[in-house]
């Protein structure tokens, strides 16, 4: 999955940038583009938003890019999971659980302090 960012807002380009640093491929080569705005291009575009777009907003890292590999399979229906993707969503899977166990031992000692 190349992406290929095109945001208005300088802050949600940034932190996509960060995010997705492993995705990020120039126009001429990406897969699609992600952007803030609706755009005309004879790539793909996944829009994120509030409202009337593929991706909403707030999202999490985790739920940014299941999302966006959600969009990913749309566009490619022969879309096959290589053994880096089923790695790329382990890890995602991971890293989501020890979020919510992280946040549920800081509600437990919050409780018991």
């Amino acid at each position: 999955m190349k992406i290929a960012l095109q945001c208005e807002n300088l802050l949600l380009q940034s932190t996509l940038e960060y995010f997705l640093r492993q995705y990020l491929s120039p126009q001429e080569s990406c897969d699609f583009i992600l952007s803030d705005t609706p755009k005309k291009s004879k790539k793909p575009v996944c829009v994120l938003g509030s409202k009337d777009c593929d991706l909403h907003q707030p999202f999490t890292p985790q739920s940014l890019l299941q999302s966006l590999q959600r969009f990913y399979a749309t566009l490619s229906p022969n879309f096959s999971h290589t053994s880096s993707q089923s790695l790329t969503t382990l890890e995602s899977e991971i890293s989501q659980l020890l979020t919510e166990y992280t946040h549920k031992l800081y509600e437990l000692f919050k409780k018991h302090v």
